[in-house]
């Protein structure tokens, strides 16, 4: 079974969203998102600014696809578009000590998608990509691993009334 996400590139205007229907999870898209745009010193500044230049690689090695609708007003808005994803991230410029350089920040939000029947999107961690490669794996394989178990506890509840 395919674990299907988006990623939500901020923009001006909103999100730009792009799909991706396998190996979504945070050890998978995660990790591969968070290597590709810390391996990419500009990332932060062409993100803000012109992100077409920057995504057409990305695409290509992190296999995402267009997303329907392409413009979203907030991340969490992918799972109305499509309800059988399980992950959204989202990747936005970001200043995090006030100061001239700035970095990149990646969202992670877990969908209830399906363990539960009624939807919903939780934001459940954020990461830096000026964290170190060995912190920010150990904190993706941790929050897939109890997020999962979560799911799992809250769907037997669900179910049980």
């Amino acid at each position: 079974m395919s674990t299907r996400a988006v990623v939500c590139f901020k923009q001006p205007r909103g999100w730009r969203a792009y799909y991706r229907h396998h190996d979504g999870y945070p050890t998978g898209l995660g990790w591969e998102l968070y290597n590709y745009l810390r391996s990419h010193p500009d990332a932060a500044r062409i993100i803000a600014t012109d992100y077409t230049t920057i995504t057409p690689r990305c695409f290509e090695f992190l296999r995402l696809s267009s997303f329907t609708p392409p413009v979203l007003r907030a991340p969490e808005h992918a799972f109305d578009a499509q309800g059988d994803l399980e992950y959204i991230y989202s990747v936005e410029r970001y200043n995090r000590y006030n100061e001239d350089t700035d970095t990149v920040r990646i969202g992670v939000y877990r969908t209830s998608n399906p363990f539960i029947s009624k939807s919903f999107v939780v934001p459940v961690l954020t990461i830096f990509t000026e964290q170190s490669p060995s912190e920010v794996y150990t904190l993706l394989s941790a929050i897939e691993t109890s997020v999962e178990a979560t799911l799992r506890i809250l769907s037997e509840i669900h179910e049980q009334g």
